[in-house]
């Protein structure tokens, strides 16, 4: 007699009823408080531009309230919308290498919306985020990178999925219902098609609150007894479920990439929250896949310490996934046009030494126009071969004088050595430690609310002052 297959949404929800965030080691837990507390940080740096207003046009109101900007009250989809935009803006916000995912940007919001704000440090939060986290990242790492190759952004896929899960342990929702939950979500799942974030759509933004909204959505459904169905998420013989569709099945991805199976990949006994040691914090805003080569002519640019007029050229070569942004801003120079863009990236570098928030606050647009024209990306061999595990790219700047520098880097996202640092080995700036974090969060909150205010919410949100931390040895 064959042994019973269990669904998969229901090997998810018994994980995820089972999981104990307490039982994991102190470092772990540290990291996934910051995640919390550095993405509520984005989200109020994000607040005062402009384009925060993307943000707003869905989220209606309600009671719902979003740390740091008490001023505000939302729904509780409105809150998912609101946060997951917001948080997300300055592309600043952590990310998952072996995923090609950013957990925090559906989840967080999830975890605001389901707990109407409140409670956020509290153990059984932070214990529904990190599963949430857990099941997310797994999930992304499944499909990955054969789903950015077919064409979608796993951060909505796989993110409406784990928020669908934060939100039903908050809810209290039984095994039954959170597979429901898991059915639901997949179902309803934001496919958020690459092509938009290639392009630069306006609504691009949104597609994490959006994912964070489904997540909602999902689990309230599956509390009011709404059905997905058992196999939504990996199908049955001869019927394709979500994750044959995102690549883990399918038969038009490049031949090495073998697909993965599912019954082995899905054994939750060992991972206790591992995944959360390979979330990555950016050093600086803008896409992930711009950061490469922003920190390649970071290390070139210490050599020439060239002043733009007196550069002739600066080339890159990289990765095929990154040349999706190797297109310049439009003249107008909208935000998200720029964090999205190489030659921004590396403009930046000339110009500011690095990108920032301070940088995207300033507006200075002729100076970076400039430059555009100077800077070719293009394919790169070797980085082409490194990819996914290290997310590489080479630099070269050569000077009117002839004279030429060259930086590489080649960041070790998807790589399976644990990095103690907040950002990944590889890159060519200083590594972020859990002692910088503090500082970050400072730095990215008190510009838009105020020193006062921004020690008061660093001390809300400090990992260090946590019980999970005080209690670990």
């Amino acid at each position: 007699m064959s042994e019973e297959i269990i669904p998969l949404a229901k090997v998810l929800a018994r994980y995820a009823k089972a999981a104990n965030i307490k039982k994991i080691p102190r470092a772990r837990k540290l990291r996934l408080l910051w995640c919390l507390a550095d993405y509520i940080a984005c989200t109020v740096a994000a607040s005062d531009l402009k384009e925060a207003n993307t943000a707003f046009v869905l989220s209606t109101t309600g009671s719902v309230k979003i740390p740091g900007l008490e001023q505000y009250s939302f729904s509780r989809q409105g809150a998912a919308i609101a946060a997951g935009s917001l948080g997300s803006l300055l592309q600043l916000h952590d990310g998952y290498g072996n995923g090609g995912n950013h957990p925090s940007s559906v989840l967080i919001p999830s975890l605001i919306a389901a707990t109407g704000g409140r409670g956020l440090t509290s153990v059984k939060s932070i214990n529904a985020l990190g599963i949430g986290y857990e099941i997310c990242n797994r999930l992304a790492a499944f499909t990955h990178p054969q789903q950015s190759f077919l064409g979608s952004a796993p951060t909505s896929t796989m993110g409406s999925i784990g928020a669908a899960i934060t939100a039903g342990l908050c809810f209290g929702l039984n095994v039954e219902k959170l597979a429901e939950a898991v059915s639901i979500a997949a179902f309803f799942a934001p496919i958020a098609t690459f092509e938009a974030l290639k392009v630069r759509g306006s609504a691009v933004p949104l597609h994490s609150g959006i994912a964070a909204r489904t997540g909602i959505e999902a689990a309230q459904l599956a509390f009011k007894g709404f059905s997905g169905g058992p196999t939504v998420l990996e199908g049955r013989p001869n019927h394709p479920g979500l994750l044959d569709f995102l690549g883990s099945g399918n038969k038009s991805v490049k031949a090495e990439l073998k697909p993965k199976n599912n019954q082995q990949y899905f054994n939750t006994n060992n991972w206790k929250f591992k995944t959360i040691d390979q979330v990555y914090f950016k050093p600086f805003p803008g896409c992930r896949h711009i950061q490469p080569a922003v920190e390649a002519l970071i290390a070139a640019h210490r050599k020439s310490r060239a002043k733009p007029q007196d550069i002739l050229s600066i080339k890159c070569y990289t990765y095929p996934l990154a040349l999706a942004f190797a297109n310049q801003p439009k003249k107008n120079h909208e935000l998200y046009d720029k964090l999205m863009s190489i030659p921004w990236g590396l403009a930046s570098v000339i110009l500011e030494g690095k990108p920032s928030v301070q940088t995207l606050k300033k507006r200075r647009n002729s100076s970076f126009l400039s430059l555009y024209d100077k800077i070719f990306v293009g394919a790169s061999e070797k980085y082409t071969d490194l990819y996914p595990d290290k997310l590489g790219a080479m630099v070269e700047i050569t000077l009117k004088n002839r004279n030429t520098f060259i930086g590489e880097c080649a960041l070790n996202y998807g790589g399976k050595n644990i990095r103690k640092s907040y950002t990944p080995a590889g890159g060519t700036i200083k590594p972020l430690q859990e002692t910088d974090m503090a500082g970050r969060f400072l730095d990215l909150t008190a510009p838009v609310i105020g020193q006062k205010s921004a020690n008061k919410l660093l001390r809300k949100f400090n990992p260090n002052k946590s019980s999970l931390i005080k209690t670990s040895k």
